[in-house]
């Protein structure tokens, strides 16, 4: 047993000494240009992703992973680096979401207005479909935050100075996207037309529009307190490409499972993201975005399963039946980080990126590292098919299979 366990020791340290995050990555995705939806994918930040990920106990995770096998009846294994990509334009039109994705080839366009009442509170209302932060389901990205803080910015006020109003299509009837990234600029536009008709009634009260003389004397005024945008980015004015897709939110994930062999049971270790979002409006919100993302995705790729008898009909419609991801299920070690000096495009709000669907793509290399924990155990590593969700039930028959 020990020498083994030296004989592995030396493999690792000589592995851990010439591993190169970078050849990791060609291993599993091609540098080229990637063709995704028919599309030219051109990004060559995807390295960093991966480099991103080198964290500096692999050799100590890699060591426990073997010394595991090597004891217990059990199989953990570190995942492969998986890079993956989701279209924003694409992301949307595959939702759910009420508000549908319309536009044209050239331009992306959304609607907004906003209310400045005597009391001087902003009351926005966009075009977007409001959004919760949550952990499960919250796949807008925390869009009323974010409009808030561009709206509290533009007008220079405390963010509990605005105020949301739920959307309606008597307040914006013909808008279409419902992500910060286009709704940010409908935000700002209408607060600046707003500024500008107040700025002159602001210097009379010392910069303090706030207070409520400067906003009666823009009434009596008859300045319209009300601001109506509708924003369309142009792609060559902004040096964007002219197909549909202005850009990829791209990402990569590091997981380590534990799989029990004898039971099909497993536990999710510890979990590594690296995310590109550009510069981020709101990083606290970006993070719990992302973290909320993957652990939908771990509960489609793992537990969420529909089952249906003989006559069609669904059997476990029920919370007790269907099982979603819980509190116990999140991993231990949970590290999300965002990409520093990523590759940011000029024709988004503030240089940021959509943060909506993308993370949920990652939680594929839980299902990655599920078969290569599966495979250690039975000590082959040949073809065998392994449909998502991986229960505990399909685990333990993989693990039975000769």
């Amino acid at each position: 047993m020990f020498s083994d366990f030296n004989k592995l020791q030396k493999d690792c340290e000589a592995f851990n000494n010439t591993w190169d995050p970078r050849r990791l990555f060609e291993g599993n995705a091609l540098l080229r240009r990637l063709v995704r939806i028919g599309v030219f994918v051109e990004d060559r930040m995807k390295p960093d992703y991966v480099l991103g990920l080198r964290t500096e106990d692999y050799l100590e995770r890699r060591l426990q992973s073997q010394v595991f096998k090597l004891g217990l009846a059990k199989s953990i294994h570190h995942a492969r680096v998986l890079i993956r990509q989701k279209d924003i334009r694409f992301t949307t039109q595959l939702s759910s979401y009420q508000i549908s994705l319309c536009m044209s080839h050239k331009k992306h366009r959304t609607g907004s207005g906003r209310n400045v009442f005597r009391e001087g509170c902003p009351s926005p209302f966009g075009g977007g479909r409001p959004g919760r932060v949550k952990r499960r389901n919250a796949k807008r990205g925390g869009l009323n935050t974010k409009m808030i803080q561009i709206a509290a910015a533009t007008l220079k006020v405390p963010f509990e100075k605005v105020l949301i109003i739920e959307m309606a299509t008597d307040k914006t009837a013909n808008t279409t996207e419902s992500g910060t990234d286009i709704c940010g600029h409908a935000v700002k536009k209408a607060c600046e037309k707003l500024l500008a008709g107040i700025q002159p009634h602001m210097d009379q009260c010392n910069g303090d529009y706030t207070k409520a003389r400067a906003l009666m004397s823009a009434w009596m005024a008859k300045v319209p307190l009300q601001a109506s945008e509708v924003v369309s980015i142009e792609r060559k004015a902004h040096g964007l490409p002219d197909h549909d897709h202005p850009y990829f939110t791209s990402g990569a994930a590091c997981v380590l499972v534990e799989v029990d062999c004898w039971t099909g049971e497993h536990k999710l270790t510890s979990v590594d993201i690296v995310m590109d979002v550009g510069d981020s409006i709101n990083p606290a919100v970006d993070i719990g975005q992302i973290e909320g993302g993957f652990m939908q995705g771990y509960g489609l790729a793992t537990s969420e399963e529909l089952e249906y008898d003989n006559a069609g009909r669904i059997t476990n419609g029920s919370i007790s039946g269907y099982k979603i991801p819980t509190v116990h299920m999140v991993p231990k070690h949970f590290r999300v980080k965002l990409l520093e000096n990523g590759r940011n495009y000029p024709g988004q709000i503030y240089r940021s990126k959509g943060i909506g669907e993308p993370p949920l793509l990652l939680a594929t290399a839980v299902h990655s590292a599920l078969r290569m924990a599966i495979d250690s155990y039975r000590g082959k590593f040949d073809f065998i098919r392994l449909d998502s969700p991986l229960t505990a039930k399909r685990i333990l028959a993989a693990c039975q299979e000769k």
